[in-house]
């Protein structure tokens, strides 16, 4: 693995890494809902540098990693929540990120529509997960949409200027 690309996942699981804890504490601070937007916004701008199959890497490994912790803690039914998750995201990266936007825009529709028992600090969190969840959605759908994120197979991603075509 080259020096760069290894520099790039390292970046990528700090920044995961960091999130999830930022999430701990603000969960703990009883700040969920309205630390939701911030904490998405600084999510998007970690990563929305990155040279665009790197970043279409990056949310993949974020998709999976920030979103199937409560999957996993809960278990039951939730275990096919996750495999839904794991599911688009290999279907976002190899066939088209607009499968990683409804994992992003599915994750809150479970969180709201299936009942469960959360416990303290985590009561706020569906409310939590509908405003952040549909931040990095409206994100990852704008970047896609641009053609900005392409998958990979797919041609290539979009230089961040936009192309001259001739004329």
């Amino acid at each position: 693995m080259g020096v760069r690309i290894t520099g790039w996942v390292v970046y990528v699981v700090v920044v995961m890494m960091a999130m999830t804890h930022a999430i701990g504490v603000v969960a703990r601070a009883d700040l969920l809902v309205a630390a939701a937007l911030p904490l998405g916004v600084v999510l998007v701008l970690a990563l929305c540098w990155l040279p665009g199959r790197v970043e279409l890497a990056a949310w993949g490994a974020v998709t999976v990693g920030i979103l199937a912790p409560t999957y996993l803690a809960h278990g039951g039914v939730e275990y096919a929540a996750l495999a839904v998750v794991v599911a688009l995201t290999l279907l976002g990266m190899f066939r088209s990120p607009w499968f990683l936007v409804a994992a992003w825009v599915l994750h809150p529709v479970w969180d709201v529509v299936v009942p469960r028992h959360l416990e303290p600090p985590l009561t706020d969190l569906p409310t939590a997960c509908v405003l952040y969840d549909l931040l990095v959605a409206a994100y990852l759908a704008y970047r896609t949409h641009r053609g900005r994120l392409t998958a990979f197979g797919r041609g290539t991603a979009k230089p961040a200027e936009k192309a001259e075509t001739p004329g």
